[in-house]
């Protein structure tokens, strides 16, 4: 749709001026780029004749009546990322407020989504993740509005600027952090402070408050903008035609329940900056981000964590108020960029009382969150589970009024395994073994360019378990373990698991040279490494069975697969109808590195032992030929999983089981 700026008469009904715009022009193809308005501008009423099909020519109808047709408002559309807040937060910020675990504001939206984060690198990064909210595109972590080979993408910030819509960014980080600034910026690194804080004071917004001033007092010119630095200064500042920047914090700003000092709190600065914006007749795109629950969770303090919770929790009542008072058209939409720390509430607690939690992580995790939506954006995020591309594409529809359909992400290790085609073998021995509740239920292989795809249906439990996935990278040669050839690198978790749990072959022609594990559902991103998760591979000339060398891989869970000291939500008798478990990306410079020269047999086997690969489960994939638990020890193998790859690294047909006579 397009919108045209109401006569300022109709502003001064509002209240107020309309806000200024941001003196950068928009960008080249603004709305169009991304899939918007732009090309479609020139087909509303305004060219056509209206929407009764005419076309326009001889249509007098508004003078001869001698009233003015005042354009459509514009519609307001909000977007509150809780920063690190999984469902668990949420529930724990009920519990805080209420009593109740539904008792937080968002808990009343109409329409509520599960949400899929998982970046190109893995587990995302607040980087990688917000750009995804912004512009649709999964990309790598650390990268601020950039795609994944280094594109400049057109967020909702440029659709809504290319629109003649206000917009606004608020936060308690500091500005130049990678949430904030992924919506303003394209910068390669999230580290790069420098070239990010540049790129805000050159393309500032209408409105733009948060902490960061030491990296942005300096660079932020005066003459150009109106520059407040207190809560005093924020309320008394007046309406023109400058961006409005708010620096109220050199770094970060405090915690919920420390002393603000002179500075406001998320509430105001989030309100304020949607009362200056929602007077623009054009629209207005305001994003908010309660960016302290992610820091307080990376230092699992429940404490700081919860109210942080409750302050964004207050803070979205209080902007549903004001855009239901507004009588305009909007969406607001309230979401998380990641889950941070893996919290888990082990017991309700009463209103005004912190509930007693336990901690996974110190750093963020592959766990689903939530997305509540009202208005616009209910419709497309009513009860579904969703990867967040989809929240990208209900706010960019919600900002043009063109239906836009979520992109599809591609192949992702984000623990959901159907994007890995059908599983190759089912498990058939019972289920539950070892310390807490453990199952294999069904593996499933994929091959592309990128490399080789393992998704294993099942739970995995956190405490001293591991799952290996022994790989013969030249199925038929006979070589690697399993042909001879003993591992007795002790160093690490899965180190130690690989070398006392290597499994018994009766298969021709099959001999382990790598694997990829994880112990206590250890996830990895690629680029890291691990003592408890990864590759390794021990078949000369590429690795050493005396040390085993770690590789590239990347391994991910559905959280919901998880089992911490009691039976997973998933954990029945199979876990293969929903579609999650672990999964994990071995890249083909990782598993060949001397590259792949031909068509290739690639063999896969799944065990599951204790941590120290002291006692195996009676479950395998295929299974063991053994139909009980073994004493301590693995069972015969005398089934694989095989696929066939070309020398690009594509499947050259599915997936089969390879079996002995």
């Amino acid at each position: 749709m397009t919108h045209r700026r109401a006569p300022l008469t109709f502003a001064l009904l509002l209240g107020c001026g309309a806000p200024p715009k941001s003196a950068e022009p928009a960008p080249e193809g603004g709305g169009a780029a991304d899939g918007g308005a732009a090309d479609g501008a020139t087909d509303d009423g305004a060219t056509d004749g209206g929407a009764d099909g005419g076309d326009g020519a001889d249509d007098d109808s508004g003078a001869d009546s001698g009233g003015v047709v005042e354009p459509p408002l514009g519609p307001v559309v909000v977007l509150v990322i809780g920063d690190g807040m999984g469902l668990e937060h949420v529930d724990a910020a009920g519990l805080y407020q209420t009593g109740r675990r539904d008792g937080a504001f968002v808990h009343s939206a109409p329409a509520f989504a599960r949400v899929r984060t998982a970046s190109r690198t893995g587990t995302t990064d607040s980087a990688a993740a917000a750009t995804t909210l912004g512009a649709g595109v999964k990309t790598t972590n650390g990268a601020l509005g950039l795609g994944p080979e280094g594109e400049e993408l057109v967020g909702i910030v440029d659709v809504a600027r290319g629109l003649g819509m206000a917009t606004g960014v608020v936060s308690t980080d500091t500005l130049t952090g990678a949430t904030p600034s992924a919506f303003l910026v394209h910068v390669d690194s999230r580290g790069d402070t420098a070239a990010i804080a540049e790129q805000l004071a050159a393309r500032l917004p209408n409105v733009l408050l948060g902490g960061g001033a030491t990296d942005l007092l300096a660079r932020v010119d005066p003459l150009l903008a109106q520059v407040v630095i207190d809560a005093a200064g924020l309320s008394a500042a007046v309406v023109d035609e400058r961006p409005l920047v708010g620096l109220f914090a050199a770094g970060a700003m405090p915690f919920a329940v420390d002393d603000a000092g002179a500075g406001p709190r998320l509430e105001a600065m989030a309100t304020t900056a949607l009362d200056r914006l929602i007077s623009d007749p054009d629209g207005a795109l305001l994003v908010v981000e309660g960016a302290r629950i992610d820091h307080a969770s990376h230092l699992n303090l429940d404490e700081l964590a919860v109210p942080e919770a409750a302050a964004l929790d207050a803070t979205v009542a209080a902007l549903h108020a004001r855009l239901e008072a507004s009588g305009r058209s909007y969406a607001l939409v309230v979401t998380a960029d990641h889950e941070c720390g893996g919290l888990k509430i082990l017991e309700d607690s009463a209103a005004g009382e912190i509930p007693l939690t336990s901690w996974r992580h110190l750093d963020h995790t592959n766990a689903e969150v939530g997305a509540w939506a009202w208005g616009l954006a209910a419709p497309a995020l009513a009860d579904r589970a969703v990867d967040n591309t989809a929240i990208w594409a209900a706010l960019h529809e919600a900002l043009t009024g063109a239906p836009t359909p979520a992109p599809d992400p591609g192949r992702l290790a984000d623990g959901w395994l159907e994007d890995l085609g059908a599983p190759v073998s089912l498990q058939v021995h019972e289920t539950n073994f070892g310390l807490g509740y453990n199952q294999l239920d069904g593996l499933r292989l994929a091959a592309d360019a990128t490399g080789l795809w393992i998704g294993l249906d099942g739970v995995v439990d956190d405490r001293a378990n591991a799952v290996v996935v022994w790989i013969d990278r030249d199925f038929g040669a006979g070589t690697g373990a399993g042909a001879g050839l003993l591992l007795s690198d002790r160093s690490a978790g899965l180190d130690s698991a690989l070398g006392r749990g290597a499994p018994i072959i009766e298969l021709e022609g099959l001999g382990f040279d790598a694997a990829v594990g994880s112990v206590d559902g250890t996830e990895l991103r690629l680029g890291s490494s691990s003592g408890a998760a990864g590759a390794r591979l021990f078949a000369p000339p590429d690795g050493d069975p005396a040390d085993l060398w770690w590789q590239d891989s990347l391994i991910n869970l559905d959280f919901a697969r998880l089992a911490q000291g009691a039976p997973a939500v998933a954990a029945g008798p199979t876990g293969v109808a929903s579609g999650g478990g672990l999964e994990a990306l071995l890249p083909w410079s990782a598993l060949y590195p001397g590259g792949l020269t031909g068509p290739t047999a690639i063999a896969v086997v799944v065990t599951l032992t204790d941590s120290a690969g002291g006692t195996a489960s009676n479950q395998a994939l295929p299974p063991y030929a053994s139909a009980t638990a073994p004493a301590g020890t693995p069972g015969p193998l005398r089934a694989a999983a095989v696929i066939e790859v070309d020398a690009t690294g594509a499947a050259t047909g599915p997936a089969r089981v390879v079996s002995a006579p």
